[in-house]
């Protein structure tokens, strides 16, 4: 994995995201986008992609991850804090993707469920 992330990643727009789209695969579109400190998430109809610029050669490092290999998720919610949370865990590794408008939670946690079989 690119590298342990302890930070909450939020949702951000496709325009902010770092990476070129020629990384793309034929017919892949990008459904939603993830900014953590230094890495974003990128999840598409395909597989998850992350990205992260290097601080010594400022190169980019790309990682691809398959659906298949999330063990599991799970949608949080907190109603008094208007805050929505999927705690995603692959092999080794537990990333947490928040926002604080309930329609993209619920539109990312309907993502999950059609592509993780």
């Amino acid at each position: 994995m690119i590298g342990l992330v302890k930070s909450t990643f939020f949702e951000i727009k496709e325009s902010s995201i770092t990476f070129p789209k020629t990384y793309l695969c034929t017919e892949e579109m990008i459904l939603k986008s993830f900014k953590s400190i230094d890495i974003c998430a990128v999840f598409t109809n395909k597989r998850i992609i992350f990205t992260k610029l290097t601080s010594i050669s400022n190169k980019l490092e790309i990682e691809y991850v398959p659906y298949r290999t999330i063990q599991r998720f799970t949608f949080l919610d907190s109603n008094k804090l208007k805050s929505y949370t999927i705690e995603l865990t692959l092999p080794e590794l537990t990333l947490f993707f928040s926002t604080d408008i309930q329609s993209d939670a619920f539109s990312f946690k309907k993502l999950l469920d059609e592509y993780i079989k």
